[in-house]
């Protein structure tokens, strides 16, 4: 059993102290969008604000229609939730539904709307087969539900609807709640961010440096030669690369670009015009006003110094 909130601003102080469905692929590391620092910021309140993206938008605004759609599809009848459930037992344990089928406690609905559907993802229509991210949200609400089946209703480029039934597996689930469990207890609430998943991410977990330096160890050692070899490589292949649009450049020449035998454009080399500010000239000529426009930020620059024999 679950306990449900269907205030919005209920609805919006759950999703700050729990874990969402949305969050659970990017708490194990699977999230194409997010990694598991991502997720300590905007639970302790640390993240920065983004606007909402045209896709998202889109994607909120279709569900309706995506709804009707399935209705038309199955002759089920979708309940809209628009609830924030709770697991009585897992406080932190948060999700939000996108429907019922009416009738059948056991059913629920799931929406999704993408762009394009990549073979390796998206299975045929009737399968379970679906994204691996969007599988771990599904199978968090079907624990909090307590449902068996979920639909997973995708609307595909724009035109296509497939229907996908995905089963309650209650193995992955016990894995899923132990993994968010101990990143909710390890992370969220002892106020400790878990490690930088990427170089970006390295400054939002060590933004500041303390002046000392630290005995290279190893390993660290290994690092640095790893580096030294990489952009070794790096620079060979941006060469090459060049070399190679110097040669496609050269075929095209002063006209627009190349076309196979069919007349399909395969590149294109035009001119175009591009406004920029000169900013050297504004501090020459603004002086105080330019000074008025300076904004500081903060970085940390990784430098490695070469070793010569």
């Amino acid at each position: 059993m679950t306990t449900t909130a269907t205030d919005r601003d209920t609805f919006l102080a759950l999703r700050r102290v729990g874990i969402g469905g949305s969050d659970v692929s990017a708490v194990i590391g699977i999230s194409p969008w997010a990694t598991p620092l991502d997720v300590f910021l905007e639970k302790k309140g640390r993240a920065e604000s983004k606007p909402e993206s045209e896709p998202m938008w889109w994607g909120s605004h279709q569900e309706p229609l995506l709804a009707m759609r399935y209705e038309i599809l199955t002759g089920r009848t979708v309940v809209p939730a628009g609830e924030m459930l709770t697991h009585p037992d897992e406080p932190w344990a948060v999700g939000n539904l996108d429907g019922r089928v009416e009738g059948d406690p056991s059913r629920i609905i799931e929406l999704k709307t993408t762009r394009w559907a990549s073979p390796e993802e998206w299975g045929p229509s009737g399968t379970d087969e679906v994204p691996l991210h969007y599988i771990t949200q599904v199978q968090w609400y079907l624990w909090l539900a307590g449902a068996e089946v979920c639909d997973v209703v995708a609307l595909l480029g724009g035109s296509e609807t497939r229907i996908y039934e995905v089963p309650r597996d209650d193995a992955l689930i016990a894995q899923l709640v132990e993994r968010c469990r101990a990143f909710w207890r390890d992370h969220v609430l002892a106020d400790i961010p878990p490690g930088p998943t990427t170089s970006a991410e390295a400054f939002k977990v060590w933004p500041q440096n303390t002046g000392d330096m630290r005995v290279a160890t190893t390993d660290d050692l290994q690092l640095l030669d790893e580096r030294g070899k990489l952009k070794t490589e790096i620079s060979d292949k941006q060469h090459l690369l060049d070399k190679v649009e110097l040669g496609i450049k050269s075929s095209i020449g002063d006209a627009d670009g190349l076309a196979d035998e069919d007349g399909a454009v395969r590149c294109t080399w035009k001119a175009q015009t591009s406004k920029r500010l000169d900013s050297k000239r504004f501090k020459a000529e603004a002086g105080d006003t330019y000074n008025a426009f300076l904004k500081e930020t903060r970085s940390r620059v990784l430098r490695v110094k070469e070793v010569r024999p």
